[in-house]
């Protein structure tokens, strides 16, 4: 279903209404600022416009539609022994807040955020409103304020805005993290990823990170700072070093793709490494397209139709190695192909290969 909103006070929507577009009726009259909302005093209309026939059946299921895509996710039980395991780890951080006027602890705190984040949430006012949807088992289990009648209060979207503002982070990802990896979410894949902090910009450099992240909960289990995109290379040991990752995959784009950095990950870490390989690496590319992937089919082929193109892309695999790859560590290579058809245009765009992987 689609949506749009309508000034009142400019428009009367009588294209959306010839259009057989729906009007629900005004708006509570908020904007957005920030990460809260302010009363502007200006209603708007809501129309919408069914995509389906069966659109109003199809949004009220209680179960999803059989024909709509599904994704699976990973989910995470917070029992007791795990809650209080969590617990355990926060006691020794320091509170500061103020201690007048205190109604919440600061362990419930940060046990509330952590769970409403892994569960989805994002910024302070969605996790305001997932912990209001708590049942009371779950309130009591991460340890909510106890009123006089015997309910478990939640705590308000204020009260996490204010701490997260004051909280230290730094000591609070190191303990997070050394907790996230006792649960089931330390056994997939790790993800290493630098990104830049909008809105960070000060004196004309914004704030670089480097973060290791979950492949499937996308939980940042380790993040530092960095100068700039060079620096990711020097920041891989550090942000690593805390994590255990024995077993596990390690995942990283070309710029990764260093000897010393694979040598790292299998011998100091006993993991295995999944890096990508481009022009940064023009010797090691090179070595890896003596393979002949000409000689024999694609392992594999998808065809996908989107944006006006038609987009096929082939994957080779190959572990014959010897005498060709000299990549510390590397047991195979993959080699990811793309070809593009132009449909309205009908026009092929010649194969690009997307990359090696090792």
């Amino acid at each position: 279903m689609a949506w749009t909103f309508i000034d009142p006070a400019r428009f009367a929507g009588t294209c959306y209404r010839a259009a057989n577009w729906i009007e629900l009726g005004p708006t509570r009259g908020f904007a957005k600022s920030n990460d809260t909302y302010v009363a502007h005093g200006a209603p708007k209309r809501i129309w919408v416009y069914p995509l389906h026939k069966k659109a109003r059946l199809i949004l009220s299921s209680p179960r999803p539609h059989p024909d709509l895509p599904r994704q699976e996710m990973k989910t995470m039980t917070l029992t007791d022994v795990d809650a209080a395991a969590l617990f355990a780890r926060l006691g020794s951080l320091e509170d500061p807040r103020a201690r007048r006027g205190l109604r919440h602890s600061q362990r419930s705190l940060i046990a509330i955020i952590l769970c409403a984040v892994i569960s989805g949430a994002q910024g302070p006012t969605a996790i305001g409103e997932w912990v209001k949807r708590l049942p009371p088992a779950m309130l009591r289990r991460l340890r909510c304020r106890r009123t006089a009648d015997g309910r478990y209060e939640p705590p308000s979207e204020p009260t996490i805005r204010r701490l997260l503002q004051t909280i230290d982070i730094a000591a609070l990802e190191e303990k997070l993290g050394d907790w996230l990896h006792t649960q089931g979410v330390a056994e997939e894949p790790v993800a290493l990823d630098g990104k830049t902090l909008r809105g960070s910009q000060d004196g004309g450099h914004a704030r670089q990170l480097v973060a290791a992240f979950g492949h499937t909960s996308h939980v940042v289990f380790n993040q530092v700072e960095v100068a700039d995109k060079a620096s990711e290379q020097k920041a891989v040991k550090p942000l690593l070093d805390p994590l255990t990752l024995a077993g596990r995959v390690v995942t990283a784009d070309a710029l990764h793709t260093q000897t010393e950095t694979a040598r790292y990950v299998v011998e100091d870490k006993q993991a295995h490494y999944l890096f990508t390989v481009k022009d940064n690496q023009p010797t090691l590319k090179a070595d890896i397209e003596g393979l002949h992937r000409e000689a024999f089919p694609p392992q594999h082929v998808t065809t996908d139709k989107a944006h006006g193109r038609v987009e096929t892309r082939r994957i080779w695999v190959s572990d014959k190695l010897n005498g060709y790859v000299t990549f510390p560590y590397a047991a195979q290579v993959a080699c990811v192909e793309r070809e593009i058809f132009h449909v309205r245009k009908h026009t092929w765009s010649p194969p690009i290969c997307q990359a090696f992987t090792l």
